[in-house]
């Protein structure tokens, strides 16, 4: 993407909430401070364009959006699945809600049990892991909580015309209106679980 793809991407996606920490700044203040930041996370390349596609350019609201790899090879010294939790609620776009979220693993290594408290409850939600792999069911079931509880979605975002559909998986906080802006305006395609279709994660 040239900076005038560029640009031009911004535009409905703030219009879609994307980078409200950001309303100040102007389109081109905002790109620029982008850039900066994928510089310093990812290292400084004489010549390189930190934003390649327009999926590097919305990862970078990290308060609305994240992604992650059911091949992420969790293990039980990363707390894998305490931050996934911390992500899923930083992406609430309120204050955080969950707290002593502690994660346990059976003796065997392939079932991992999530406890916390949130909403004034003690809950608890499973996932198996395979390998370098993990059931992202429990996304789902969290997001669903959080639907039910506070009326917050959050959509699996395939991009447009499904140019992200993959391995990796790409959750968005949208409101109906946002939803229906990116559908129209960027021809973005979602996908939202149904508990009546299985799935193998």
């Amino acid at each position: 993407m040239n900076r005038e793809d560029q640009l031009a991407l911004l535009h409905p996606l703030r219009d879609a909430g994307f980078f409200k920490e950001y309303r100040h700044l102007s389109d081109g203040t905002l790109l620029e401070h982008i850039h900066t930041e994928r510089k310093n996370q990812l290292g400084r390349v004489a010549n390189y364009d930190y934003v390649i596609r327009d999926r590097d350019l919305v990862l970078a609201d990290t308060a609305k959006m994240f992604w992650v790899d059911p091949e992420s090879d969790p293990l039980e010294t990363d707390q894998f699945f305490v931050y996934l939790v911390s992500r899923i609620d930083k992406i609430r776009g309120r204050n955080p809600i969950f707290s002593k979220v502690r994660e346990t693993w059976n003796e065997a290594g392939d079932k991992v049990k999530v406890t916390c408290n949130a909403y004034g409850e003690n809950l608890s939600f499973s996932t198996w892991v395979g390998g370098s792999w993990f059931g992202t069911r429990i996304i789902d079931n969290i997001q669903r909580l959080i639907r039910e509880r506070e009326g917050i979605i959050f959509c699996k975002c395939y991009g447009p015309d499904k140019e992200w559909m993959g391995q990796y998986h790409y959750y968005i906080r949208l409101t109906p209106a946002e939803k229906q802006l990116l559908q129209q305006q960027l021809n973005w395609t979602f996908g939202d679980w149904d508990p009546q279709i299985p799935t193998l994660f």
